[in-house]
């Protein structure tokens, strides 16, 4: 098995996304874990795989990282739309229902 075998990327696995073989821990977790500093070794200690593992998901998002870095961008502008409408279908606080004149009081 090459390095690269150990990764997946099926549209039928993890919703089309690339992950590590038999483990579902996804090639954008790794990028995440990448950018907030985690190294290669640290990652594959916590999560218990290879660190060639995690060396080729890294090789890969260098290798496509206009798209990765697009998918990411789509999907942190899809949950901001998502928040903003779960905010916006709350219900008022109940000091916010109270007459503006009892209001004050509480």
């Amino acid at each position: 098995m090459t390095d690269l075998d150990s990764l997946i990327w099926y549209p039928e696995t993890r919703y089309g996304r690339p992950c590590l073989a038999g483990t579902g821990i996804s090639v954008k977790r790794m990028i995440h874990l990448h950018r907030m500093g985690e190294t290669p070794e640290a990652v594959s200690a916590d999560y218990d795989v290879p660190v060639s593992h995690v060396y080729a998901a890294l090789a890969l998002y260098y290798a496509n990282q206009g798209w990765f870095d697009e998918m990411l961008r789509e999907e942190e502008a899809e949950n901001e739309q998502l928040y903003q409408r779960w905010i916006a279908e709350q219900p008022a606080r109940p000091r916010e229902r109270l007459p503006q004149h009892v209001a004050h009081r509480v």
